[in-house]
């Protein structure tokens, strides 16, 4: 009797640890599992194409008087990569220009001036506090024929505790190197002989480099009234230092030389008066606006838009 009662005590205790282990395994793997589903969320990848055209007859780039002829043709591709508390945003791009306007740089048409390619990317890590809060940094660069561009940023997002209330605030700094390619009229070198047989491959060196720095802050509130009315106001601060004309925009006076019956590359040949493009060397851009969205039914959204802008280069 006693070895049967020993017999029955070893195989329940057997029984049980049995079970204990089997949870405990079992526990352990749905531990991991929740751990690993906390830390890599689902990973959002977008491919995205847009066309942009334009024409116009009032281009910088002679003087306000020419072709704006411009396609853009744009692929991105942007990746979304949530990690525990942090999501990883990669934005990468390149822009395909064809300019009309820009080849008019020079007096030889299809030149280099005319097809340019804009690479792009940057990327930010946004970390969430909590429920409420959360702060994001970032970085980026761009890349085409004449300028290169770097920009770091940062900044927060706070939530009142019914929701109904944010404040963003958003800061950015971009560095841009310019390569100063003038109007041809203008190169080292070149005379009226030269530029009525102008050969853009020998006369295509920039002249020297400069740089622009651009500060950018913003702050914006945006509050939910009630159940139909919501309301945000922002206002932004920039400020520019550096090369902030276009070099190779020119400027025609009025000296009594009629070129109204010239094209774009007859009047760059002319002899009328021009200039390069010279501008103040800082800017201060204070722009303000308000929204407003207020619900009337499932069939009618009234918004609502006033911006108002300061330009110490002139409102």
């Amino acid at each position: 009797m006693w070895m049967q009662l020993k017999k029955l005590l070893l195989s329940t205790a057997i029984l049980i640890l049995g079970g204990n282990l089997i949870a405990q395994e079992t526990n352990n793997k749905q531990s991991y599992l929740d751990t690993t589903k906390a830390k890599i969320g689902q990973v959002e990848v977008d491919i995205l194409s847009s066309y942009y055209d334009q024409d116009g007859i009032h281009s910088p780039v002679t003087g306000g008087r020419g072709t704006e002829d411009l396609q853009d043709l744009t692929n991105t591709l942007i990746i979304s990569i949530p990690y525990g508390k942090n999501t990883f945003s990669i934005n990468l791009g390149q822009d395909n220009i064809t300019s009309a306007s820009t080849d008019n740089m020079d007096t030889d048409v299809s030149s280099d001036s005319k097809v340019d390619s804009r690479n792009h990317g940057d990327i930010t890590i946004t970390h969430k506090l909590n429920k409420r809060k959360s702060y994001h940094v970032g970085a980026g660069f761009s890349s085409e024929y004449d300028v290169t561009s770097f920009n770091v940023g940062g900044g927060f997002s706070i939530e009142s505790k019914d929701r109904n209330t944010s404040l963003d605030f958003n800061t950015k700094v971009y560095y841009d190197n310019w390569l100063l390619y003038q109007p041809a009229e203008f190169r080292p070198g070149v005379d009226s002989f030269v530029l009525e047989n102008f050969n853009h491959q020998i006369y295509d060196s920039p002249n020297g480099e400069d740089t622009r720095t651009s500060y950018n802050f913003s702050l914006t509130i945006a509050r939910v009234v009630n159940k139909k009315l919501q309301v945000s106001i922002t206002g932004d601060f920039v400020y520019q230092t550096g090369l902030l004309n276009t070099p190779f925009h020119r400027v025609y006076f009025d000296d009594g030389f009629d070129a109204s019956g010239l094209d774009e590359l007859s009047t760059i040949k002319s002899k009328k008066v021009r200039k390069r493009e010279f501008l103040p060397d800082s800017r201060i851009k204070i722009p303000v606006a308000l929204r407003l969205h207020y619900y009337i039914n499932s069939t009618f959204i009234v918004r609502g838009f006033y911006r108002y802008y300061y330009d110490d280069r002139g409102s």
